[in-house]
Parts: structure tokens; sequence; C-alpha cells
């Protein structure tokens, strides 16, 4: 009895999630805007998604920018982003391979980068990928790439992919960078 209570509170949980992604796509969702650290934020996801990455047989290994790299945004919603990323990157990558999550400046823009030695995406599907219901794993809706990729946007920055089959994908988030904030 208690295995099917905790069942049931288990797959009720996931379908409240779907549910509530399901709502995210279908309205803009609520996103405050306060200056926050990307390279504190790349390395609480990192910290945050070991024991995933663990659990997989694998690693997770962080590059980030030296000093604050500081943008504006939702932390609540750029940190799912993140989650967002390196899940599927777990997902995608076999036992012994490696996860990166990165920050970098380029051009003046702050870049938040997830890349993994998975099994890649073909280039047909990388046109693709961030429209809702896409998917190509067994479970779920095909609705993370989509959710990400509606965040991103609202939050005045771009997402892109480049992959190459058997040899892995990165995915690299580009945001406005601000000064940091005087203490």
């Amino acid at each position: 009895l208690e295995l099917f209570k905790r069942t049931i509170e288990r797959e009720f949980a996931h379908i409240k999630r779907v549910f509530e992604d399901l709502r995210n796509i279908a309205r803009p969702m609520a996103m405050e805007r306060f200056p926050l650290d990307l390279n504190r934020l790349a390395a609480d996801v990192g910290e945050s998604m070991r024991a995933n990455a663990g659990a997989a047989g694998l690693t997770i290994g962080l590059e980030i920018a030296p000093g604050p790299l500081c943008v504006e945004g939702d932390l609540f919603a750029l940190s799912r982003v993140c989650r967002n990323l390196v899940m599927n990157a777990i997902e995608a990558t076999a036992p012994t391979g490696r996860v990166t999550i990165g920050t970098a400046v380029a051009e003046g823009r702050a870049m938040l980068r997830v890349a993994d030695t998975g099994c890649g995406i073909p280039a047909e599907r990388i046109e693709t990928m961030f429209e809702d219901f896409n998917t190509t794993k067994r479970q779920g809706p095909g609705l993370g790439l989509a959710i990400t990729k509606k965040i991103v946007d609202q939050s005045g920055g771009t997402i892109v992919a480049t992959s190459e089959v058997g040899v892995g994908t990165t995915f690299v988030v580009s945001l406005a960078r601000i000064p940091a904030p005087a203490v």
C-alpha cells in the first residue's frame, strides 16, 4: 500500500509538471528582472546536477569566466534554462562522458554554454528542436527546449546549438551583459 501511495504521488507530481509546462508555453511567463551573476548561477546548477551526472556515470565540468559576469534576469527562470540544458546533456551522453557548463564574454555579451560528449543531433533536427512537442526521447512531452527558448527570448537573449553526430552537442545562450552592481 505504501509503495502504491508513493507511486501515485510521484506520477501526480510528474503530471503537474507537464500541465505547468503546457501553461507556460501557452502564455508569457511572469519573470522578474534583477542583476544576477551568471557565473554563480552556472556553478550552483553544476553543483546541484552533480548527483544526476554521477548516477549516469558522467562527470560535470565547470569553465567559469573570471570575475562576476552579470546579466539582468529572473534567477529561477534562467536557472531552469541551465538545468534543462544540463539534464538533456546528461540524457544524451553515454557513461564515462562529460558535460561542461561554461561562461564567457563574447562581443560584450554574457555567454552560458552547456556542452556534452553525447550522441549528437542530426543537422535536420537542429532547426526544429526548439518547437513545441518536438522530442526524440521515449518519455516526456517534448516541451523542455521550447520552454528553454521561450525563457531566453523573454530575457532578451538568443540560444543556438551546434552538434556533430557521435561527437556531442553545445548549446550557447547569449544575454546582455551589465556592469556588476556596486556593493
